[in-house]
């Protein structure tokens, strides 16, 4: 009877811990498969961050990076790669608040052709109030006025899109990584 109660005791804790861990962001990759347009989400740890993603995209698809804070209704900006109006691939849009009720739209001035690699980055810095997108080595940098505490990305295509590599870096010192300074 006492090995049957710890069992059900260490298998309860193991569980426990689980579920704790897979409600935090964590390092390393992650795929991010879409199923007609469902989104892939992430709560974030307070402070900077950053997400890298390679993939490519071909006409008609459409990836879009929001943060946002844990209701999920109060957008804080978005990146899209789009290619409404593009000649020969997808374009960057850079969405950012830039007040309590005010949006500023930013697109990045080259296309990335369709099917050709794209390296893209989204990092946010609360703390020096940066928010930086980058693709193929365009940089737009804005000011950030809140601090975002939810990752979606979403699709609106209706085949599954996979993000061949999608990586959640969030930023920690040395110390908080358990590192020597």
């Amino acid at each position: 009877m006492k090995r049957h109660l710890l069992l059900h005791i260490l298998l309860l804790g193991l569980t426990s811990l689980l579920l704790g861990c897979s409600t935090t962001a964590s390092f390393g990759p992650k795929n991010a498969v879409f199923q007609q347009q469902s989104p892939w989400a992430l709560r974030l740890n307070p402070g900077p961050g950053a997400i890298d993603v390679d993939t490519t995209l071909k006409p008609g698809e459409r990836i879009r990076f929001k943060l946002s804070h844990s209701d999920d209704s109060s957008q804080i900006a978005y990146l899209e790669l789009l290619d409404t109006d593009c000649d020969i691939g997808h374009k960057g849009h850079l969405v950012y608040l830039t007040e309590r009720n005010g949006f500023q739209s930013q697109y990045l001035d080259q296309e990335v052709p369709w099917g050709e690699p794209i390296d893209m980055t989204l990092r946010w810095d609360p703390q020096n109030n940066l928010l930086e997108a980058r693709i193929n080595g365009q940089r737009q940098r804005v000011e950030l006025v809140e601090t975002p505490s939810r990752l979606k990305v979403s699709t609106p295509t209706d085949e599954a899109t996979q993000l061949e590599v999608l990586y959640f870096l969030p930023e920690t010192s040395a110390s908080q990584a358990g590192e020597s300074p």
